[in-house]
Parts: structure tokens; C-alpha cells; sequence
């Protein structure tokens, strides 16, 4: 009689498994999840609401048992494994959510998929494992919004490399401009909009329809700009002593130009940028040429050459202008003497002669007329 019971007992147990094995589901699980926010997934359990005891009872001679045994079914549904995107156990808890179903609950802690097996009586149900995709909007990353003028375009980079999966959205004064994103691969892209109007405009960056750190964003509109040079220093200037030339920067704010200033032998020379205290929008340009000859000037803002550039500035040394007698003096008679200016760089020469406060003609000669070609 009990060979007969046990055997009765294996074939219902077995029965009764296959049949919850082939009925439980997952009903509900998410495919995307937000790092930092509950994921749910819900489990409708087989044959919950019509568990038949009977054939229990009669298998089991002692009700401690046969509440052992369901105790055990109760269970069956709980083998649910979570692994995050390094192969790590992420843990998660279950609760009744409504008759026959089932809620577990897991926090998402780092962007990727999450494999979600979920076993009844050690079998995988149907679909298992499953794949929940956790996203983070907060690893999205806008680089600098530059401003602009009226009719150029706008460009500046979105990198979404760390966020996960989902979908990027930027919508410029709410979708009423324009906007197109050209891809640079791994998930970074080029936003580019064109301006018509001179006024601030919105910019929106969205992940899975959620705002990104520092969204909306402003594109600031400023008048175009209008840049002029000038001053002594983009002349003739001396070795070895400071020149100045002056920028005025009109229509954008703070925009600080920049300077390069390449001499005759190719050396960059040191540049000193000083804002006026008088006019807010001009700034004082200072360098030292060290070396005769032309001195290249390159002036940019927004990192673009402005109208004339580069400019030419020529520096040129006194000092390295020599005289020589050609013989000596005698009172009463023509003296001649050469000058070699050949090495002193671009300029204008001023001879002049005299005794006692009293200038004495001089006549320019070939050899003082060539050095002068070659000094002019």
C-alpha cells in the first residue's frame, strides 16, 4: 500500500509540475530601464488560482508533508538570476502583486545589458534569459555651444558613448529651426543648426525623453563682427624695443583675438594681449622684434583670420648701419665716405655733416645711392 501511495505521488508531482511549468510566464519585463530607478518584472505563476490539492492529499500520508511539498512549489518560480553587464549577481526582491502574479523588483546600477534568467523547477520558462538594457541619461555629454551671428551655421558635439542604448533627441526653440546630426561613430554626433534671426536660441537635448545634465542649453546671437587693427606696430619698428599695434573687437562680447607673430628667421615671437582701460572692446598688442627684417602678423577671431591678415611689420636696426673713410679729410677739399646699411633692415636715411653747428654740404655719391636702395 505505501509502494502504491509513493508511486502515486511521484506521477502527480510530475504531472502537476508540467503542468505549471508550461503555464508560468513572464508577463511584464522591461526592455529599457533607467540606472538608479526600480526595474519591475512580473511572473504570472501557473495554475495559481486553480491549485487542485486533492490529488496531494491522497499522496501524502501526513498533512506536515504535504505542506512541505507545497511549501516547495511556492518556491519553484523564485530561481530568477540577474547579472549586470560585468557578469555580476544584482539583487532584487519579490512581492504578491495580484492574484497569480508575481512582482520582482532590481535597482540597475551601471549602464548595459542586465540577463535576466528566470527558471521553474530548475527549467528556463519560455524566452528566458531576457535582456533589459539600462540607460543613463546623466552620461550624456554636450560639448561648448559657441555663439554666433545671423546665417552661420552652428556646430557642437554630443557624446553619447556612456549613456547606453535610446534614443537621442535636440530640438533647437522647440523644433522650429532646424537641426541635423552628422555622425563621428562611437555614439558621438555633430549638431549643426543655422540661426535666422538675431536672438538667443533654446537648445533641448533629450535621452529616452528625459532631459540631459544642463538642458535646455543657449546659443547666444551677437551682432556680426567687425575687427579693425592699427598702430605703430604693424610698421616700421626697432629691434629690441616694444611695439604696439591695437584690436578692436565690435559685436562679439569677451571675444579675445589671437595673435601670432613670426619673424624673418621663422621663430614665434612672445605676444603680450592686454585689455584698454579706456575702450572695453580694444586691446593693446604688444611684442619685441629681435631680429632685423619683416615680422608676419597673424590676427584671428573666432578662430578665423580677420579682414587684412596677416599683416607685415619691418624692424629694422640702426646699429648695424656702418660708415667708413674711403681717405682722410683736408680742410678745403672733397671728403668721401661710404655707408653700408645693407644689414639694418627697411627704413629711411638722414645724412648730415656739420662743424660747429653749421651744416656742410654733403653730395651723395654711387656707393651712399646703392646703400641707400638697399636700405629704403
Amino acid at each position: 500500500m505505501a509502494e502504491t501511495l509513493k508511486k502515486n505521488k511521484g506521477k502527480e508531482t510530475k504531472k502537476k509540475k508540467h503542468q505549471m511549468e508550461k503555464r508560468t510566464s513572464v508577463s511584464k519585463i522591461p526592455s529599457l530601464s533607467r540606472v538608479g530607478r526600480p526595474a519591475q518584472i512580473f511572473i504570472t505563476l501557473a495554475g495559481e488560482e486553480s491549485l487542485d490539492i486533492a490529488p496531494y492529499l491522497r499522496s501524502f500520508p501526513t498533512f506536515k508533508e504535504l505542506v512541505r511539498e507545497l511549501f516547495e512549489h511556492s518556491r519553484a518560480f523564485h530561481e530568477i538570476c540577474i547579472s549586470d553587464p560585468e557578469k555580476r549577481k544584482v539583487e532584487g526582491s519579490m512581492s504578491d502583486h495580484e492574484p497569480g502574479v508575481k512582482k520582482f523588483e532590481f535597482l540597475p546600477v551601471q549602464v548595459g545589458d542586465h540577463e535576466i534568467e528566470v527558471k521553474y523547477a530548475g527549467v528556463d520558462v519560455q524566452g528566458s534569459p531576457f535582456t533589459c538594457r539600462a540607460y543613463d541619461p546623466t552620461k550624456i555629454s554636450v560639448g561648448d555651444i559657441p555663439n554666433s551671428v545671423v546665417d552661420r551655421p552652428v556646430h557642437f558635439i554630443v557624446d553619447a558613448s556612456q549613456a547606453g542604448v535610446g534614443n537621442l533627441e535636440v530640438a533647437v526653440n522647440e523644433g522650429r529651426i532646424p537641426s541635423m546630426a552628422q555622425s563621428l561613430g562611437q555614439h558621438r554626433y555633430d549638431i549643426s543648426f543655422v540661426p535666422r534671426e538675431l536672438a538667443d536660441h533654446t537648445i533641448s537635448v533629450r535621452f529616452n525623453n528625459e532631459p540631459v545634465p544642463g538642458s535646455p542649453f543657449i546659443c547666444h546671437l551677437v551682432k556680426a563682427q567687425s575687427v579693425t587693427v592699427s598702430g605703430p606696430g604693424l610698421e616700421r619698428i626697432p629691434v629690441g624695443q616694444v611695439a604696439q599695434f591695437y584690436v578692436v573687437v565690435e559685436g562679439m562680447k569677451d571675444m579675445l583675438p589671437q595673435i601670432r607673430i613670426t619673424d624673418s628667421q621663422g621663430n614665434n615671437i612672445p605676444v603680450s594681449i592686454s585689455k584698454s582701460d579706456v575702450e572695453d572692446k580694444k586691446y593693446i598688442i604688444s611684442y619685441t622684434p629681435k631680429n632685423v627684417g619683416n615680422h608676419q602678423i597673424d590676427v584671428n577671431c573666432d578662430d578665423k583670420p580677420i579682414t587684412g591678415s596677416p599683416f607685415t611689420s619691418k624692424a629694422f636696426d640702426a646699429k648695424c648701419a656702418k660708415l667708413s673713410c674711403i681717405e682722410e679729410a683736408v680742410v678745403g677739399r672733397p671728403c668721401t665716405f661710404m655707408i653700408d646699411a645693407a644689414r639694418a633692415g627697411a627704413g629711411n636715411m638722414e645724412i648730415i655733416v656739420s662743424v660747429e653747428n653749421r651744416n656742410v654740404p654733403i653730395r651723395a655719391g654711387l656707393d651712399v645711392i646703392i646703400n641707400l636702395y638697399w636700405f629704403s
